[in-house]
């Protein structure tokens, strides 16, 4: 997308932090975490748990556990 010169939304980087989960390839879910708060798409709710789910398969449980902690809004399937 980038590449293209396409700026990803609150709506694409689930299931880019999705992608990255599947094939357990934490750096490039750390680079995207990156893009992301540039972007300003950090405290969405979907993006957060997004984020949460792609560390924690990744086995950063302590990055999942920091992004959860400033997770403005949290409900049962965060």
């Amino acid at each position: 997308m980038l590449g293209k010169g396409l700026k990803p939304d609150k709506f694409a980087f689930p299931f880019a932090l999705k992608s990255c989960a599947g094939l357990s390839d934490l750096q490039r879910g750390k680079v995207i975490h990156q893009h992301l708060v540039c972007c300003g798409c950090s405290n969405d709710l979907f993006v957060d748990a997004a984020l949460v789910d792609m560390y924690a398969k990744c086995g950063d449980i302590e990055s999942a556990r920091l992004v959860f902690d400033k997770m403005a809004v949290r409900d049962l399937v965060s």
